[in-house]
Parts: C-alpha cells; sequence; structure tokens
C-alpha cells in the first residue's frame, strides 16, 4: 500500500508536467496558425497592394520618360522645320547648319537619321528633289546620304512619311510608322 500511495504523487505531477506540456504545445501551435491565417490573408492582400502601388509608379516613371523623349524629337523635328523654311537656300548652309542641330547632346541614341525634305522647287526653281538627310553611320555618328535626290530613285515625295506631313497645319508633328531607311539601313 505503501507503494502505490507514494507513486501516486509521482503519477499525478508527470500527468500536470505532461498536461502542461501539451497545452503549451497546444498554444504553440494555434499560435502559428493564427499567424499563419493572418499573414495568408491580410498579408497577402497588403503585399498585392504594396506590389501594384510598384507597378503604378514604375509605369507612370515608364511613361514620363517616353513623354520626355517625345517632346524632345518633337521639338528637334519642329527646329529642323522651321530651319528649313528660314535658312537661306545654300545648300553648304544646310550641310553645316542640320547635322550641327541634330548633333544635339543626349540625342544620338534616340535620334537615328533625319534632315530635310522640301517641296519640289522650293529650293531651287526647277529642282524636283533636294533633301538633306543624315543617318548614323555604324560608328553612331551622322553621315550624310544624298541619296533621296536620285533622279533615279522614286523620289521622297512618295514615301509614306512624307505624303501625310504635306496635309499638316502648321506646329503639327506627325509620327510615321516604324520602317527600315532604304539609304543608311537604319531601322
Amino acid at each position: 500500500m505503501s507503494t502505490s500511495h507514494s507513486s501516486l504523487p509521482f503519477a499525478k505531477r508527470q500527468s500536470i508536467g505532461v498536461r502542461m506540456a501539451q497545452a503549451l504545445a497546444l498554444f504553440l501551435l494555434l499560435v502559428m496558425a493564427a499567424n499563419y491565417l493572418v499573414l495568408d490573408t491580410r498579408g497577402r492582400d497588403v503585399l498585392v497592394e504594396q506590389t501594384n502601388k510598384l507597378n503604378d509608379e514604375l509605369g507612370q516613371k515608364i511613361i514620363l520618360k517616353l513623354r520626355e523623349r517625345l517632346a524632345a524629337t518633337e521639338t528637334l523635328t519642329t527646329s529642323l522645320a522651321n530651319l528649313g523654311t528660314v535658312l537661306e537656300k545654300d545648300p553648304d548652309q544646310f550641310m553645316r547648319v542640320v547635322p550641327h542641330v541634330m548633333s544635339q547632346a543626349g540625342m544620338d541614341q534616340l535620334i537615328a537619321g533625319g534632315g530635310i525634305w522640301p517641296e519640289p522647287n522650293t529650293f531651287a526653281e526647277g529642282v524636283e528633289r533636294r533633301s538633306f538627310f543624315w543617318g548614323r553611320n555604324a560608328a553612331g555618328v551622322l553621315e550624310y546620304f544624298d541619296d533621296y535626290n536620285d533622279p533615279a530613285g522614286a523620289g521622297y515625295h512618295q514615301e509614306e512619311w512624307y505624303v501625310p506631313a504635306r496635309h499638316l497645319k502648321p506646329g503639327q508633328v506627325y509620327w510615321s510608322r516604324s520602317y527600315m531607311d532604304p539609304y543608311s539601313r537604319e531601322p
């Protein structure tokens, strides 16, 4: 009797310790499950919301950069068009001034080529084709191309990028479709 009596307090202590350990383990499991549920529901929402905000900000920055480049290109194009109307009809003057304007700092990677293509007989009476066109060569330097003036060619007045520009109001800019320039081979 004394053995069973003395083992009873030990069994009670063991079962209390085991029960406390089990309760603590159950409590930890409940805390972990609650954390998981909170993170899985609200945490995912917060993460998605933050990702969407970041994507919106990045998209806005890209759009702003594109607008800046478009504005710079339109300004350059307008400047070239104005030069074509105010410069004396001297080919040497066009050959000096136009590439200088096109070589503005920071525009080298943006501008593959360009120039001035006067209407027939406006540069010189009886001269149908008198374009001033430069394209970037393999070294990225503007190179003059006289090919648009070749009488054996189709003429720049029929080009897809030229025809619509004839019908623009002063100050308007026309953006052509993408194409490969046939002379400079620049896209």
